[in-house]
């Protein structure tokens, strides 16, 4: 089942019908779902789909040549093609008859090994393939080669793409699909804790509870998801053991460089280095508070960007001892479990920016803003640190959100709070709130002034 990438889709249709020639640079990190839309996009259009192995240069020849003689059939006793130019020559006089999707999945495999690669794809596209209608989509899931040596200025395929495509992973409301028979607690505690990668929502089960999904996964040496973070850095990442120093360090609260370097015992010019391919990774994300830009601002703290990582990280890395010995089902229920509900409450507010993210798109909300953050930040009055779950702007007007994951419900004075805290930015013409409870509220939610949004569990999540 395909779920998801609508607007992902759209762009590939809107390039395979574009009726000239396309160069799509499509990127992102494993297991985030490329080669399934590319699958899927396949189904309705004329296309060669070739993945690369991580092989040699003459047997991903080899394969390519099959894909291409069968895709278009030669003479008899063609069986392949010595070079990449003669195949690049044949396969240019098949491409002129009609459109037609070439895909290359793994590109930076064929990289890795002929260092000629890139020179030989800029030619075939300079000399040939522009002169048909063909969509040509390079894929990768190296992000740091596909930026720099793909996309990057100095790469001999610099300005030869005529559209890129990075594909992130999916919103709690594009995953819905996934957990759509769970309860609307279950589908938020599922998704705090696999996150938004297709490929680990599709081993969601319907037929078991969400703890019992997350004890299969993470919680038993078998699970699929129990080493899965441990081969993705080492897939993508020498020193893997730093790295997890780095990333349990941030997952366990150490969000400040100098935090980071002291939890690890590292110079900070190299956890600036770890830290920084971390990010290109998109395992973890520099944040800033809302309104201030990097270079200016020194408050800067790291975070876990993947949910997944995150819940790994804090819950599973350090009890892989208790797992291994058939022990995962009593450190989910004693060690997990009774901390779970307040361990959600950052995915939450994740989804309720992804939510405004959403309404905004649509029209739907009091204003259309053009940035949206948390922030953090001295309260001069009170003498004290101040923070905001949700910040949204479009400079003349502010939207203020606070986001509660408790088992209480959230009561009338939390709206006095909301206002005194807009005081803090007094440059706005209007200000707007939206306050997220996951239990409700104690008071008629429909008489409040209408610069309030009091949104529900079911309203959020609906």
């Amino acid at each position: 089942m395909f779920i998801g990438r609508q607007n992902e889709l759209k762009l590939l249709n809107q390039l395979y019908e574009s009726n000239s020639f396309e160069c799509l640079i499509l990127y992102g990190r494993r297991r985030i779902g490329k080669t399934f839309l590319l699958d899927e996009f396949a189904k309705k259009t004329n296309s060669l789909y070739f993945q690369a192995q991580e092989s040699t240069d003459q047997y991903n020849l080899s394969l390519f040549s099959q894909k291409v003689l069968s895709k278009f059939p030669g003479p008899s006793y063609l069986k392949e093609f010595s070079n990449w130019h003669d195949c690049f020559q044949y396969l240019y006089e098949n491409l002129q008859k009609e459109p037609c999707v070439l895909m290359i999945d793994e590109f930076p495999y064929l990289a890795y090994q002929n260092s000629s690669t890139l020179s030989l794809w800029q030619e075939f596209i300079d000399h040939s393939l522009r002169k048909t209608k063909t969509l040509l989509i390079l894929c990768g899931s190296s992000i740091s080669f596909m930026e720099s040596e793909v996309l990057g200025y100095q790469s001999p395929l610099f300005g030869r793409r005529t559209a890129q495509l990075k594909l992130e992973e999916l919103t709690f409301f594009d995953a819905q699909p996934f957990y759509s028979n769970f309860c609307y607690e279950d589908q938020i505690k599922l998704y705090c804790t696999l996150g938004g990668t297709p490929y680990y929502l599709s081993m969601i089960k319907s037929d078991e509870s969400a703890d019992d999904n997350i004890k299969r996964l993470f919680f038993s040496n078998y699970g699929y998801m129990y080493n899965e973070m441990g081969m993705l850095l080492k897939q993508e990442l020498r020193e893997p053991a730093v790295y997890n120093r780095v990333i349990q360090a941030i997952a366990c609260g150490k969000t400040k460089m100098n935090e980071i370097c002291d939890y690890v015992n590292e110079s900070s010019s190299k956890v600036s280095k770890y830290l920084s391919n971390l990010i290109q990774l998109q395992i973890i994300e520099k944040h800033l508070p809302f309104g201030e830009s990097e270079g200016k601002s020194r408050k800067g703290v790291y975070q876990l960007y993947d949910l997944g990582f995150r819940f790994y990280y804090r819950f599973v890395f350090q009890k892989q001892a208790s797992i291994n010995t058939g022990l995962g089902d009593n450190v989910y229920d004693q060690d997990v479990k009774p901390f779970l509900s307040d361990y959600l409450g950052y995915g939450f507010e994740k989804i309720c920016i992804q939510y405004l993210v959403k309404e905004n798109l649509k029209g739907n909300l009091p204003i259309q803003f053009t940035r949206i953050g948390n922030w953090w930040g001295n309260n001069p009055k009170e003498k004290k640190e101040e923070e905001i779950d949700i910040m949204a702007d479009d400079n003349m007007n502010l939207i203020i959100g606070e986001c509660k994951y408790k088992n209480e419900k959230v009561e009338f004075s939390i709206l006095q709070q909301q206002i005194e805290r807009s005081k803090l930015f007094p440059k706005y013409k209007n200000y707007h709130y939206f306050i997220f409870s996951k239990s409700g509220f104690d008071f008629d939610i429909h008489t409040v002034d209408k610069a309030f949004h009091c949104i529900t569990l079911e309203e959020l999540c609906k």
